[in-house]
Protein backbone atom coordinates (compact mmCIF):
# COMPACT_ATOMS: atom_id res chain seq x y z
CA UNK A 1 0.00 0.00 0.00
CA UNK A 2 1.19 3.52 -0.81
CA UNK A 3 -0.11 6.78 0.69
CA UNK A 4 0.48 10.37 -0.48
CA UNK A 5 0.89 12.85 2.36
CA UNK A 6 0.10 16.54 1.73
CA UNK A 7 0.56 19.37 4.20
CA UNK A 8 0.42 23.17 4.17
CA UNK A 9 -1.13 23.66 0.73
CA UNK A 10 -1.95 27.27 1.70
CA UNK A 11 -4.11 27.73 -1.41
CA UNK A 12 -1.33 27.10 -3.93
CA UNK A 13 -3.58 25.17 -6.27
CA UNK A 14 -0.96 25.03 -9.04
CA UNK A 15 1.56 23.21 -6.83
CA UNK A 16 -1.21 21.07 -5.34
CA UNK A 17 -2.32 19.92 -8.79
CA UNK A 18 1.23 18.89 -9.71
CA UNK A 19 1.55 16.84 -6.53
CA UNK A 20 -1.83 15.16 -7.00
CA UNK A 21 -1.04 14.33 -10.62
CA UNK A 22 2.27 12.78 -9.60
CA UNK A 23 0.61 10.64 -6.93
CA UNK A 24 -2.13 9.45 -9.28
CA UNK A 25 0.49 8.51 -11.85
CA UNK A 26 1.99 6.23 -9.16
CA UNK A 27 -1.45 4.61 -8.83
CA UNK A 28 -1.93 6.09 -5.36
CA UNK A 29 -5.53 6.50 -4.21
CA UNK A 30 -5.10 7.04 -0.47
CA UNK A 31 -4.26 10.51 0.81
CA UNK A 32 -3.39 12.11 4.14
CA UNK A 33 -4.03 15.86 4.47
CA UNK A 34 -2.27 17.47 7.43
CA UNK A 35 -4.05 20.85 7.42
CA UNK A 36 -3.54 24.49 6.38
CA UNK A 37 -5.49 24.11 3.16
CA UNK A 38 -5.80 27.79 2.15
CA UNK A 39 -3.94 30.91 3.20
CA UNK A 40 -1.98 33.50 1.21
CA UNK A 41 -2.56 32.43 -2.39
CA UNK A 42 -5.02 33.69 -5.00
CA UNK A 43 -8.47 32.21 -5.46
CA UNK A 44 -8.67 29.82 -2.48
CA UNK A 45 -11.86 28.22 -3.82
CA UNK A 46 -9.83 26.52 -6.53
CA UNK A 47 -7.93 24.60 -3.85
CA UNK A 48 -11.04 23.81 -1.85
CA UNK A 49 -12.88 22.48 -4.90
CA UNK A 50 -9.93 20.18 -5.61
CA UNK A 51 -10.03 18.93 -2.02
CA UNK A 52 -13.76 18.26 -2.14
CA UNK A 53 -13.36 16.45 -5.45
CA UNK A 54 -10.62 14.22 -4.00
CA UNK A 55 -12.71 13.62 -0.86
CA UNK A 56 -15.49 12.25 -3.07
CA UNK A 57 -13.27 10.12 -5.29
CA UNK A 58 -10.54 8.71 -3.05
CA UNK A 59 -9.77 7.47 0.44
CA UNK A 60 -8.83 10.72 2.20
CA UNK A 61 -7.97 11.51 5.83
CA UNK A 62 -8.03 15.15 7.00
CA UNK A 63 -6.56 17.05 9.94
CA UNK A 64 -7.34 20.61 11.03
CA UNK A 65 -4.36 22.97 10.87
CA UNK A 66 -3.87 26.25 12.68
CA UNK A 67 -5.03 28.18 9.59
CA UNK A 68 -8.41 26.51 9.82
CA UNK A 69 -8.65 27.72 13.41
CA UNK A 70 -8.15 31.31 12.18
CA UNK A 71 -11.03 30.96 9.73
CA UNK A 72 -13.35 29.37 12.29
CA UNK A 73 -12.45 32.02 14.85
CA UNK A 74 -13.27 34.84 12.43
CA UNK A 75 -16.49 33.18 11.31
CA UNK A 76 -17.97 32.26 14.69
CA UNK A 77 -16.27 34.47 17.27
CA UNK A 78 -17.52 38.09 17.35
CA UNK A 79 -14.46 39.01 19.41
CA UNK A 80 -11.94 37.64 16.90
CA UNK A 81 -8.84 39.74 17.53
CA UNK A 82 -7.21 39.72 14.10
CA UNK A 83 -10.12 40.68 11.82
CA UNK A 84 -9.50 44.41 12.38
CA UNK A 85 -5.73 44.17 11.92
CA UNK A 86 -3.66 46.18 9.45
CA UNK A 87 -1.67 45.15 6.36
CA UNK A 88 -0.10 42.38 8.45
CA UNK A 89 -3.27 40.30 8.09
CA UNK A 90 -4.31 41.50 4.64
CA UNK A 91 -3.80 38.03 3.15
CA UNK A 92 -5.86 36.47 5.95
CA UNK A 93 -8.71 38.90 5.32
CA UNK A 94 -8.61 38.11 1.61
CA UNK A 95 -8.62 34.35 2.20
CA UNK A 96 -11.44 34.52 4.74
CA UNK A 97 -13.57 36.66 2.41
CA UNK A 98 -13.14 34.09 -0.37
CA UNK A 99 -14.37 31.07 1.57
CA UNK A 100 -17.88 29.66 1.86
CA UNK A 101 -20.16 28.23 4.50
CA UNK A 102 -19.34 24.83 3.09
CA UNK A 103 -15.67 25.42 3.90
CA UNK A 104 -16.35 26.49 7.49
CA UNK A 105 -18.63 23.50 8.04
CA UNK A 106 -15.91 21.20 6.67
CA UNK A 107 -13.25 22.66 9.00
CA UNK A 108 -15.50 22.16 12.04
CA UNK A 109 -15.55 18.40 11.41
CA UNK A 110 -11.77 18.06 11.45
CA UNK A 111 -9.76 16.89 14.49
CA UNK A 112 -6.30 18.29 15.27
CA UNK A 113 -4.98 14.76 15.67
CA UNK A 114 -6.11 11.31 14.58
CA UNK A 115 -4.80 7.77 14.48
CA UNK A 116 -5.15 5.85 11.22
CA UNK A 117 -4.93 2.06 11.14
CA UNK A 118 -4.59 -0.12 8.06
CA UNK A 119 -4.83 -3.87 8.26
CA UNK A 120 -1.45 -5.55 8.51
CA UNK A 121 0.51 -2.34 9.31
CA UNK A 122 1.51 -0.27 12.31
CA UNK A 123 -0.89 2.63 12.98
CA UNK A 124 0.08 6.16 12.00
CA UNK A 125 -0.70 9.28 14.05
CA UNK A 126 -1.59 12.36 12.00
CA UNK A 127 -1.33 15.93 13.28
CA UNK A 128 -0.58 19.36 11.90
CA UNK A 129 1.56 20.94 14.61
CA UNK A 130 1.81 18.41 17.40
CA UNK A 131 -0.49 15.86 18.97
CA UNK A 132 -1.41 18.51 21.57
CA UNK A 133 -1.65 21.81 19.67
CA UNK A 134 -1.98 22.44 15.96
CA UNK A 135 0.21 25.55 16.17
CA UNK A 136 3.10 23.84 17.97
CA UNK A 137 6.31 23.14 16.06
CA UNK A 138 7.87 19.68 16.22
CA UNK A 139 11.61 20.27 15.85
CA UNK A 140 14.66 17.98 16.14
CA UNK A 141 16.39 19.67 19.09
CA UNK A 142 13.22 20.58 20.94
CA UNK A 143 12.67 18.90 24.33
CA UNK A 144 8.89 19.22 24.04
CA UNK A 145 9.02 17.34 20.75
CA UNK A 146 10.97 14.55 22.39
CA UNK A 147 8.50 14.39 25.29
CA UNK A 148 5.54 14.16 22.92
CA UNK A 149 7.22 11.38 20.96
CA UNK A 150 7.98 9.47 24.17
CA UNK A 151 4.35 9.68 25.28
CA UNK A 152 2.90 8.79 21.88
CA UNK A 153 1.51 5.26 21.61
CA UNK A 154 2.06 5.09 17.82
CA UNK A 155 5.43 4.23 16.36
CA UNK A 156 4.88 6.50 13.34
CA UNK A 157 3.92 10.17 13.60
CA UNK A 158 3.21 12.60 10.76
CA UNK A 159 3.21 16.38 11.26
CA UNK A 160 3.37 19.54 9.16
CA UNK A 161 3.38 23.23 10.10
CA UNK A 162 7.13 23.92 9.81
CA UNK A 163 7.16 23.70 5.98
CA UNK A 164 10.34 21.63 5.88
CA UNK A 165 10.86 17.95 5.15
CA UNK A 166 12.20 16.08 8.16
CA UNK A 167 12.83 12.68 9.69
CA UNK A 168 13.31 12.42 13.45
CA UNK A 169 13.81 9.17 15.39
CA UNK A 170 13.53 9.18 19.16
CA UNK A 171 12.46 6.74 21.87
CA UNK A 172 11.67 4.07 19.31
CA UNK A 173 9.34 6.40 17.42
CA UNK A 174 9.68 7.94 13.97
CA UNK A 175 8.44 11.47 13.17
CA UNK A 176 8.11 12.59 9.55
CA UNK A 177 7.28 15.96 8.10
CA UNK A 178 6.39 15.83 4.37
CA UNK A 179 7.31 19.48 3.81
CA UNK A 180 4.86 21.97 2.34
CA UNK A 181 2.95 21.79 -0.91
CA UNK A 182 2.30 25.54 -1.00
CA UNK A 183 5.33 27.41 0.34
CA UNK A 184 8.08 24.99 1.37
CA UNK A 185 11.25 26.43 2.83
CA UNK A 186 14.77 25.65 1.63
CA UNK A 187 13.35 23.80 -1.34
CA UNK A 188 14.79 25.84 -4.19
CA UNK A 189 11.25 26.83 -5.10
CA UNK A 190 10.05 23.25 -5.59
CA UNK A 191 6.78 21.92 -4.17
CA UNK A 192 7.05 19.10 -1.63
CA UNK A 193 5.09 16.17 -0.30
CA UNK A 194 5.76 12.59 0.79
CA UNK A 195 4.78 9.08 -0.18
CA UNK A 196 4.58 6.39 2.49
CA UNK A 197 5.30 2.86 1.27
CA UNK A 198 4.04 -0.07 3.32
CA UNK A 199 6.64 -2.76 3.92
CA UNK A 200 4.89 -5.43 5.96
CA UNK A 201 4.06 -3.88 9.33
CA UNK A 202 6.41 -0.95 8.73
CA UNK A 203 6.28 2.26 6.70
CA UNK A 204 9.08 3.72 4.59
CA UNK A 205 9.10 7.38 3.48
CA UNK A 206 9.84 8.78 0.03
CA UNK A 207 10.27 12.56 0.08
CA UNK A 208 9.16 14.18 -3.17
CA UNK A 209 10.22 17.59 -4.53
CA UNK A 210 8.81 18.73 -7.87
CA UNK A 211 9.36 21.64 -10.20
CA UNK A 212 6.22 23.42 -11.37
CA UNK A 213 5.20 26.49 -13.36
CA UNK A 214 4.90 29.48 -11.03
CA UNK A 215 4.39 32.32 -13.51
CA UNK A 216 0.64 31.98 -13.44
CA UNK A 217 0.49 32.10 -9.64
CA UNK A 218 2.89 35.06 -9.50
CA UNK A 219 0.72 36.96 -11.96
CA UNK A 220 -2.48 36.14 -10.10
CA UNK A 221 -1.03 37.47 -6.83
CA UNK A 222 -1.22 40.88 -8.45
CA UNK A 223 -4.45 40.39 -10.40
CA UNK A 224 -6.49 39.30 -7.38
CA UNK A 225 -5.47 42.31 -5.28
CA UNK A 226 -3.25 40.53 -2.76
CA UNK A 227 -0.15 42.54 -3.64
CA UNK A 228 -1.92 45.80 -2.84
CA UNK A 229 -3.95 44.65 0.18
CA UNK A 230 -1.23 42.47 1.72
CA UNK A 231 1.95 43.94 0.19
CA UNK A 232 4.50 42.69 2.69
CA UNK A 233 3.10 39.20 3.25
CA UNK A 234 2.66 38.75 -0.50
CA UNK A 235 6.21 39.85 -1.23
CA UNK A 236 7.40 37.16 1.18
CA UNK A 237 5.18 34.68 -0.66
CA UNK A 238 6.72 35.65 -4.00
CA UNK A 239 10.24 35.43 -2.62
CA UNK A 240 9.58 32.08 -0.96
CA UNK A 241 8.03 30.65 -4.12
CA UNK A 242 11.06 31.55 -6.18
CA UNK A 243 13.86 30.82 -3.71
CA UNK A 244 12.54 28.66 -0.89
CA UNK A 245 14.15 31.12 1.53
CA UNK A 246 12.81 33.54 4.16
CA UNK A 247 9.55 32.27 5.61
CA UNK A 248 6.45 34.20 6.63
CA UNK A 249 6.81 33.19 10.27
CA UNK A 250 10.44 34.23 10.57
CA UNK A 251 9.69 37.52 8.82
CA UNK A 252 6.81 38.26 11.18
CA UNK A 253 9.11 37.56 14.14
CA UNK A 254 11.76 39.85 12.64
CA UNK A 255 9.29 42.73 12.19
CA UNK A 256 7.81 42.23 15.67
CA UNK A 257 11.26 42.25 17.24
CA UNK A 258 12.00 45.67 15.75
CA UNK A 259 8.60 46.89 16.93
CA UNK A 260 9.27 45.63 20.48
CA UNK A 261 12.75 47.14 20.60
CA UNK A 262 11.41 50.58 19.71
CA UNK A 263 8.01 50.53 21.42
CA UNK A 264 8.29 47.96 24.21
CA UNK A 265 5.63 45.60 22.83
CA UNK A 266 4.21 44.31 19.56
CA UNK A 267 0.82 42.91 18.52
CA UNK A 268 1.20 40.32 15.77
CA UNK A 269 -1.82 41.40 13.71
CA UNK A 270 -1.00 45.12 13.92
CA UNK A 271 2.73 45.37 13.22
CA UNK A 272 3.31 48.91 11.88
CA UNK A 273 4.18 49.28 8.18
CA UNK A 274 7.56 50.78 9.08
CA UNK A 275 8.87 47.48 10.47
CA UNK A 276 7.46 45.41 7.62
CA UNK A 277 9.18 47.67 5.10
CA UNK A 278 12.48 47.35 6.93
CA UNK A 279 11.98 43.57 7.06
CA UNK A 280 11.53 43.43 3.29
CA UNK A 281 14.64 45.58 2.78
CA UNK A 282 16.81 43.64 5.23
CA UNK A 283 15.72 40.12 4.28
CA UNK A 284 14.69 40.18 0.62
CA UNK A 285 15.87 43.29 -1.21
CA UNK A 286 18.86 43.13 -3.54
CA UNK A 287 21.43 45.84 -4.07
CA UNK A 288 20.43 49.45 -3.61
CA UNK A 289 20.11 51.38 -6.84
CA UNK A 290 21.35 54.95 -6.65
CA UNK A 291 19.69 57.00 -9.36
CA UNK A 292 19.48 60.78 -9.09
CA UNK A 293 19.40 62.72 -5.82
CA UNK A 294 15.77 62.36 -4.76
CA UNK A 295 16.68 60.76 -1.44
CA UNK A 296 14.35 57.78 -1.72
CA UNK A 297 15.80 54.29 -1.33
CA UNK A 298 15.48 52.16 -4.46
CA UNK A 299 16.35 48.45 -4.39
CA UNK A 300 16.34 45.57 -6.81
CA UNK A 301 13.69 43.03 -5.84
CA UNK A 302 13.45 39.46 -7.12
CA UNK A 303 15.27 40.25 -10.36
CA UNK A 304 12.50 41.91 -12.36
CA UNK A 305 11.11 44.42 -9.88
CA UNK A 306 12.25 47.44 -7.92
CA UNK A 307 11.32 48.56 -4.43
CA UNK A 308 11.15 52.30 -3.76
CA UNK A 309 10.72 53.43 -0.16
CA UNK A 310 10.92 56.64 1.82
CA UNK A 311 10.63 57.20 5.55
CA UNK A 312 9.41 60.54 6.83
CA UNK A 313 11.75 60.54 9.82
CA UNK A 314 14.72 60.26 7.42
CA UNK A 315 13.65 63.23 5.25
CA UNK A 316 15.06 66.57 6.30
CA UNK A 317 12.69 68.84 4.39
CA UNK A 318 8.91 68.70 4.42
CA UNK A 319 8.82 69.73 0.76
CA UNK A 320 10.79 66.62 -0.23
CA UNK A 321 8.46 64.37 1.75
CA UNK A 322 5.48 66.04 0.06
CA UNK A 323 7.01 65.19 -3.32
CA UNK A 324 7.17 61.48 -2.37
CA UNK A 325 3.53 61.59 -1.33
CA UNK A 326 2.64 63.28 -4.59
CA UNK A 327 4.29 60.54 -6.65
CA UNK A 328 2.48 57.80 -4.72
CA UNK A 329 -0.86 59.56 -5.15
CA UNK A 330 -0.25 60.10 -8.86
CA UNK A 331 0.69 56.46 -9.52
CA UNK A 332 -2.40 55.40 -7.59
CA UNK A 333 -4.84 57.33 -9.77
CA UNK A 334 -3.15 57.74 -13.18
CA UNK A 335 -3.23 55.41 -16.17
CA UNK A 336 -1.23 55.31 -19.38
CA UNK A 337 1.00 52.96 -21.36
CA UNK A 338 4.01 55.12 -20.49
CA UNK A 339 3.61 54.63 -16.72
CA UNK A 340 5.54 52.02 -14.75
CA UNK A 341 3.58 48.94 -13.74
CA UNK A 342 2.91 49.26 -10.02
CA UNK A 343 2.33 46.10 -7.98
CA UNK A 344 2.02 47.67 -4.54
CA UNK A 345 1.52 51.29 -3.53
CA UNK A 346 1.34 51.93 0.20
CA UNK A 347 1.56 55.48 1.49
CA UNK A 348 0.96 56.45 5.10
CA UNK A 349 1.82 59.57 7.06
CA UNK A 350 5.21 58.04 7.82
CA UNK A 351 6.13 55.68 4.95
CA UNK A 352 6.03 55.36 1.18
CA UNK A 353 6.30 51.81 -0.20
CA UNK A 354 6.21 51.17 -3.95
CA UNK A 355 6.90 47.92 -5.79
CA UNK A 356 7.21 48.45 -9.53
CA UNK A 357 8.33 46.64 -12.64
CA UNK A 358 12.02 46.98 -13.39
CA UNK A 359 12.85 48.62 -16.72
CA UNK A 360 16.00 49.22 -18.70
CA UNK A 361 17.61 52.63 -19.25
CA UNK A 362 17.71 54.08 -22.74
CA UNK A 363 21.15 53.94 -24.25
CA UNK A 364 22.48 57.28 -25.41
CA UNK A 365 23.97 55.76 -28.52
CA UNK A 366 20.44 54.75 -29.53
CA UNK A 367 19.11 58.31 -29.25
CA UNK A 368 18.40 58.90 -32.94
CA UNK A 369 15.67 60.87 -34.69
CA UNK A 370 13.15 58.04 -34.30
CA UNK A 371 13.79 57.78 -30.57
CA UNK A 372 13.41 61.54 -30.19
CA UNK A 373 10.08 61.39 -31.98
CA UNK A 374 9.02 58.60 -29.63
CA UNK A 375 10.05 60.75 -26.67
CA UNK A 376 7.97 63.65 -27.99
CA UNK A 377 4.99 61.31 -28.54
CA UNK A 378 5.32 60.20 -24.93
CA UNK A 379 5.58 63.74 -23.64
CA UNK A 380 2.37 64.73 -25.43
CA UNK A 381 0.63 61.76 -23.74
CA UNK A 382 1.77 63.16 -20.40
CA UNK A 383 0.58 66.66 -21.22
CA UNK A 384 -2.92 65.54 -22.18
CA UNK A 385 -3.46 63.61 -18.95
CA UNK A 386 -6.31 64.84 -16.82
CA UNK A 387 -4.92 66.87 -13.94
CA UNK A 388 -5.25 64.72 -10.78
CA UNK A 389 -7.69 66.02 -8.19
CA UNK A 390 -5.04 66.08 -5.44
CA UNK A 391 -2.98 68.75 -7.23
CA UNK A 392 -3.85 72.25 -6.02
CA UNK A 393 -5.66 74.37 -8.61
CA UNK A 394 -3.75 77.56 -7.90
CA UNK A 395 -3.93 80.62 -10.09
CA UNK A 396 -0.75 80.79 -12.14
CA UNK A 397 1.24 83.97 -12.01
CA UNK A 398 4.50 85.06 -13.63
CA UNK A 399 7.67 83.89 -11.88
CA UNK A 400 9.15 86.60 -9.68
CA UNK A 401 12.76 86.72 -8.46
CA UNK A 402 13.06 88.93 -5.37
CA UNK A 403 16.24 90.88 -4.73
CA UNK A 404 17.67 88.34 -2.29
CA UNK A 405 17.16 85.38 -4.65
CA UNK A 406 18.45 87.35 -7.62
CA UNK A 407 21.62 88.29 -5.75
CA UNK A 408 22.07 84.69 -4.64
CA UNK A 409 21.78 83.46 -8.24
CA UNK A 410 24.26 86.02 -9.56
CA UNK A 411 26.73 85.19 -6.79
CA UNK A 412 26.30 81.46 -7.41
CA UNK A 413 26.92 81.77 -11.13
CA UNK A 414 29.90 84.05 -10.59
CA UNK A 415 31.48 81.46 -8.30
CA UNK A 416 30.94 78.72 -10.92
CA UNK A 417 32.47 80.83 -13.71
CA UNK A 418 35.38 81.81 -11.45
CA UNK A 419 36.42 78.13 -11.36
CA UNK A 420 37.38 78.57 -15.02
CA UNK A 421 39.42 81.81 -15.19
CA UNK A 422 39.24 83.79 -18.44
CA UNK A 423 36.93 81.19 -20.01
CA UNK A 424 33.61 83.04 -19.64
CA UNK A 425 32.21 86.56 -19.84
CA UNK A 426 30.22 87.20 -16.66
CA UNK A 427 28.70 90.49 -17.86
CA UNK A 428 25.45 88.92 -19.17
CA UNK A 429 24.61 87.92 -15.57
CA UNK A 430 23.87 91.54 -14.69
CA UNK A 431 21.65 91.91 -17.77
CA UNK A 432 19.70 88.79 -16.79
CA UNK A 433 19.39 89.93 -13.17
CA UNK A 434 18.11 93.32 -14.27
CA UNK A 435 15.54 92.06 -16.81
CA UNK A 436 14.39 88.57 -15.78
CA UNK A 437 11.27 89.77 -13.96
CA UNK A 438 10.33 92.00 -16.92
CA UNK A 439 10.64 89.08 -19.35
CA UNK A 440 8.56 86.83 -17.07
CA UNK A 441 5.83 89.46 -16.91
CA UNK A 442 5.87 90.10 -20.66
CA UNK A 443 5.90 86.50 -21.93
CA UNK A 444 3.92 84.76 -19.21
CA UNK A 445 1.35 82.34 -20.65
CA UNK A 446 -1.52 81.29 -18.36
CA UNK A 447 -2.39 78.23 -20.47
CA UNK A 448 -1.39 75.13 -18.52
CA UNK A 449 -1.47 71.34 -18.67
CA UNK A 450 -0.24 68.44 -16.58
CA UNK A 451 3.58 68.34 -16.42
CA UNK A 452 6.06 65.66 -15.40
CA UNK A 453 8.31 68.28 -13.82
CA UNK A 454 11.56 66.32 -14.08
CA UNK A 455 11.48 65.10 -17.67
CA UNK A 456 15.01 64.10 -18.64
CA UNK A 457 16.83 61.19 -20.22
CA UNK A 458 17.52 59.24 -17.01
CA UNK A 459 13.82 59.21 -16.17
CA UNK A 460 12.84 57.72 -19.53
CA UNK A 461 13.25 53.94 -19.50
CA UNK A 462 12.07 51.19 -21.82
CA UNK A 463 10.41 47.81 -21.43
CA UNK A 464 11.31 44.55 -23.15
CA UNK A 465 9.40 45.67 -26.26
CA UNK A 466 11.28 49.00 -26.40
CA UNK A 467 8.20 50.93 -25.31
CA UNK A 468 9.01 54.01 -23.28
CA UNK A 469 8.22 54.16 -19.58
CA UNK A 470 8.55 57.39 -17.61
CA UNK A 471 9.48 57.20 -13.92
CA UNK A 472 10.10 59.53 -10.95
CA UNK A 473 6.90 61.57 -10.70
CA UNK A 474 7.77 63.47 -7.51
CA UNK A 475 7.75 66.82 -9.28
CA UNK A 476 4.59 66.37 -11.33
CA UNK A 477 2.29 69.36 -11.37
CA UNK A 478 0.51 71.96 -13.47
CA UNK A 479 2.45 74.22 -15.80
CA UNK A 480 3.23 75.26 -19.34
CA UNK A 481 4.08 72.40 -21.69
CA UNK A 482 7.27 74.18 -22.69
CA UNK A 483 8.70 73.57 -19.23
CA UNK A 484 9.12 69.83 -19.76
CA UNK A 485 10.49 70.31 -23.28
CA UNK A 486 12.95 72.93 -22.15
CA UNK A 487 14.20 70.87 -19.23
CA UNK A 488 14.74 67.80 -21.41
CA UNK A 489 16.71 69.78 -24.01
CA UNK A 490 18.77 71.60 -21.39
CA UNK A 491 19.81 68.28 -19.85
CA UNK A 492 20.66 66.80 -23.24
CA UNK A 493 22.70 69.89 -24.08
CA UNK A 494 24.53 69.75 -20.75
CA UNK A 495 25.41 66.12 -21.46
CA UNK A 496 26.94 67.05 -24.80
CA UNK A 497 24.19 65.73 -27.06
CA UNK A 498 24.01 67.65 -30.35
CA UNK A 499 20.53 68.34 -31.68
CA UNK A 500 18.57 70.95 -33.61
CA UNK A 501 16.19 72.54 -31.15
CA UNK A 502 13.79 73.75 -33.80
CA UNK A 503 13.44 70.25 -35.22
CA UNK A 504 12.58 68.78 -31.81
CA UNK A 505 9.99 71.46 -31.20
CA UNK A 506 8.44 70.64 -34.57
CA UNK A 507 8.39 66.97 -33.56
CA UNK A 508 6.47 67.87 -30.43
CA UNK A 509 3.97 69.94 -32.41
CA UNK A 510 3.50 67.04 -34.86
CA UNK A 511 2.88 64.66 -31.96
CA UNK A 512 0.40 67.12 -30.46
CA UNK A 513 -1.43 67.40 -33.79
CA UNK A 514 -1.81 63.61 -33.89
CA UNK A 515 -3.44 63.90 -30.47
CA UNK A 516 -5.82 66.60 -31.74
CA UNK A 517 -3.95 69.63 -30.42
CA UNK A 518 -2.77 72.60 -32.47
CA UNK A 519 0.38 74.01 -30.89
CA UNK A 520 2.47 76.88 -32.25
CA UNK A 521 6.22 76.18 -32.50
CA UNK A 522 6.88 79.92 -32.08
CA UNK A 523 5.02 80.04 -28.80
CA UNK A 524 6.80 76.92 -27.55
CA UNK A 525 10.18 78.44 -28.40
CA UNK A 526 9.33 81.60 -26.48
CA UNK A 527 8.06 79.68 -23.47
CA UNK A 528 11.08 77.37 -23.63
CA UNK A 529 13.45 80.30 -23.57
CA UNK A 530 11.67 81.68 -20.56
CA UNK A 531 11.44 78.35 -18.73
CA UNK A 532 15.06 77.46 -19.43
CA UNK A 533 16.23 80.89 -18.33
CA UNK A 534 14.29 80.66 -15.07
CA UNK A 535 15.54 77.16 -14.27
CA UNK A 536 19.13 77.74 -15.32
CA UNK A 537 19.49 81.08 -13.57
CA UNK A 538 17.82 79.84 -10.38
CA UNK A 539 19.19 76.33 -9.98
CA UNK A 540 21.97 75.21 -12.31
CA UNK A 541 24.77 77.04 -10.51
CA UNK A 542 24.07 74.80 -7.50
CA UNK A 543 25.04 71.68 -9.48
CA UNK A 544 27.96 72.90 -11.61
CA UNK A 545 30.68 73.41 -9.00
CA UNK A 546 33.58 71.16 -9.92
CA UNK A 547 32.21 70.50 -13.41
CA UNK A 548 34.31 70.61 -16.56
CA UNK A 549 34.55 73.80 -18.58
CA UNK A 550 32.68 72.09 -21.41
CA UNK A 551 29.73 71.19 -19.20
CA UNK A 552 29.55 74.68 -17.68
CA UNK A 553 29.75 76.23 -21.14
CA UNK A 554 26.83 74.16 -22.40
CA UNK A 555 24.53 75.37 -19.60
CA UNK A 556 25.78 78.95 -19.31
CA UNK A 557 25.87 79.83 -22.98
CA UNK A 558 22.40 78.33 -23.51
CA UNK A 559 21.07 80.46 -20.64
CA UNK A 560 22.67 83.60 -22.09
CA UNK A 561 21.38 82.79 -25.58
CA UNK A 562 17.83 82.42 -24.25
CA UNK A 563 18.13 85.75 -22.45
CA UNK A 564 19.34 87.45 -25.65
CA UNK A 565 16.41 86.02 -27.64
CA UNK A 566 13.92 87.31 -25.09
CA UNK A 567 15.70 90.67 -24.99
CA UNK A 568 15.52 90.94 -28.79
CA UNK A 569 11.78 90.09 -28.78
CA UNK A 570 11.20 92.79 -26.15
CA UNK A 571 12.92 95.42 -28.26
Amino acid sequence: MNIAVFSDIHGNYAAFQICVNYALQQDIHTFFFLGDYVAEFPYPQRTMEMIYDMKDKYDCYFIRGNKEDYWLDCRYNPDCIWKDGNHTVGAMKYTFANQTERDFAFYKTLPICREVVFEGANPILLCHGSTERNNQKMLPEDEETKRIMEECTCKYILCGHTHGQMTLEHAGKVLWNPGAVGVPKQSGGKTQFMILHQRGMEWKPEFISLEYEKDRILQELQECGLEQNAPYWTQITRHLLQTGEVTHGSSLSYAMQMDMEENGSSIWYQVPDKYWIKTIIDRMAGKEITLGQSGAHVYELDGNRVLKVAFRDEVQEEQIWASYEKEALFLECASGDFLPKVYANIHTEQEIFLIMEKYQPLKREHLDIDRLQQIMDTLVKIHILEVPAFLPKEERKPTVFDEEVTAECVKGWQSVLAEHPDAFDAKPLSVIAENINTWNQMYFDAKVCFNHGDFHFENILCDACRNMVVVDWQNCGIGNRAGDISFLLSRLSADGYAFEQGKIIEMYCESALKAGLVISPIEIRRQMCLANLNVSFRFWHQYLHGSSEERVRGIYEKMVADAMLLDIKEK
